[in-house]
């Protein structure tokens, strides 16, 4: 069987044809043009389900979104600026009476997070670093959602007077690196740089991290987990990231609490979201069955 899945962003939506065994079989990406609304959003999902559908014999369409989500029902609890009059999105209704398809919604760093447990790990968090700091909490394989569907908000957690993802994402980089004359587009840029021993960018990118390490520090006496999985372009330096931020970790961490927790790099790198999204939407039919 297989299924479309869908990882919605705010500049562009990736969409994956994807079998029962968690094989892309086609895959491809277009603009979300989501300064148009939730309009635009369903038409041009809805249009991608169409062109698809009888082709690869789609079973069911899973969607990857940010915001808060409804996971129950299909719908978008809360957006914030980046995806104006997204809010109230019902993307379970609107497609299934479109396309007649079953539809499934979570969370986009939840289906991230949801990717890694195919990969055996089935109780850890995930932290996404990106323009803003994202995270899950996975239990016995599943993900804790909270009271309101909005567990894991790490980025909003307050360290030294600001919210950690005002510290620490590669946005918050990026602007401190332009306040200091850096003229840099992205992430790679300013890494470049620090890679040839630029000292500006040198001093910044261990701020970076030691601001990313408090957090982390945090997290994990908080939940004491046996992994925490790092996601986000910046996670492309692989090792050299890993390497770099366990030693910003091990400048601050009380080991005793610490423990065997272990640092690593999600699986599935830019198709997590995809992936996840189809675990997902098979959990909520193995659900419904029972």
């Amino acid at each position: 069987m297989n299924y479309l899945a869908f990882d919605i962003g705010g500049t562009y939506t990736k969409f994956a044809v994807i079998n029962h065994n968690y094989q892309i079989i086609e895959q491809g990406e277009y603009p979300t043009l989501a300064m148009l609304g939730k309009k635009q959003i369903l038409k041009t999902s809805i249009n991608k389900i169409k062109e698809l559908k009888d082709s690869h014999q789609i079973q069911g369409v899973a969607i990857s979104s940010p915001g808060i989500i409804d996971y129950q029902n299909g719908i978008v609890s809360y957006a914030n600026q980046l995806m104006p009059n997204y809010a109230g999105t019902n993307f379970a209704v609107e497609i299934t009476q479109a396309t007649d398809l079953r539809t499934t919604v979570e969370n986009d760093v939840n289906c991230f997070a949801l990717s890694e447990t195919l990969n055996g790990n089935d109780n850890f968090i995930m932290i996404t670093i990106g323009t803003g700091i994202g995270g899950a909490i996975v239990f016995n394989n599943r993900i804790f959602h909270g009271i309101n569907n909005s567990a894991g908000e790490f980025g909003q957690m307050v360290i030294d007077n600001q919210k950690w993802e005002d510290l620490a994402s590669v946005k918050s980089l990026l602007e401190k690196a332009r306040l200091f004359s850096l003229q840099v587009k992205n992430g790679e840029e300013l890494f470049n740089l620090y890679d040839s021993k630029n000292i500006v960018a040198m001093n910044l990118i261990a701020e970076f991290y030691n601001n990313l390490a408090k957090g982390i520090c945090n997290l994990a006496y908080l939940f004491n987990p046996s992994k925490i999985i790092l996601g986000g372009g910046i996670t492309k330096r692989k090792e050299a990231f890993l390497n770099e931020l366990n030693v910003a970790v091990n400048r601050i961490v009380d080991p005793n609490y610490w423990g065997s927790t272990v640092l690593s790099i999600g699986r599935f790198m830019n198709d997590g979201g995809l992936i996840g999204a189809l675990v997902h939407h098979l959990n909520q039919r193995e659900t419904v069955q029972n």
